[in-house]
């Protein structure tokens, strides 16, 4: 037990980073936090679109676990997850977390949110970030590989803000009934260079 009142556990620090997706997977992130456990993750990354065929990692899972992993990082991206808006199909992801989970692996979950739907460019074209020096960032190839859509759209551009917090609830409401995601990571890294 913590016997500092101003400080936090370890659990407490990562449930407090996780942010609005930590209350979001309220369920989840309770299971976790009601056993006091230690975890030292070893795991690989195992998943980003486009990725092999759903069957190759029922077959890898119980690899990794004899080899001694106990966890696999999966890199969701938004683009391939909401093609049309509104229309989000988070199958393939909660596939994979469910295969890790009956082979005994936790799963590092990092969202692509820079890696935007085609059709968030096409109804918002003003949504592209704007350097100190008032010059537009103009990615002929914002929502494709192999830069991972970065840097992506501006999150104060109000209509993208609300699009990706739309996504990234119903994400949460979807997988957030797997007790094995153990971290949640809602941006998965800065990108944000000139041309």
């Amino acid at each position: 037990m913590n016997q500092n009142p101003h400080r936090l556990s370890r659990r407490q620090f990562h449930a407090a980073l996780a942010g609005g997706v930590a209350a979001l997977a309220t369920p989840a992130l309770a299971a976790v936090d009601s056993q006091e456990r230690s975890f030292f993750p070893f795991g690989t990354h195992v998943y980003r679109e486009p990725s092999l065929p759903l069957e190759q990692f029922a077959r890898d899972f119980p690899i990794l676990k004899r080899l001694g992993f106990n966890m696999v990082k999966l890199q969701e991206v938004w683009a391939y997850d909401e093609r049309r808006e509104g229309e989000v199909n988070l199958d393939k992801v909660a596939r994979i977390i469910s295969d890790a989970r009956q082979n005994g692996l936790q799963v590092y979950l990092g969202l692509t949110m820079e890696n935007a739907p085609g059709w968030l460019w096409k109804k918002f074209p003003d949504a592209y970030m704007v350097y100190e020096d008032g010059s537009k960032h103009m990615d002929p190839t914002p929502y494709v590989l192999p830069a991972d859509g970065k840097p992506g759209p501006c999150w104060h551009h109000p209509g993208a803000r609300a699009a990706a917090e739309r996504f990234i609830e119903t994400l949460a409401a979807t997988l957030g009934k797997f007790d094995n995601i153990q971290t949640w990571n809602v941006f998965q890294e800065i990108g944000f260079w000139p041309n």
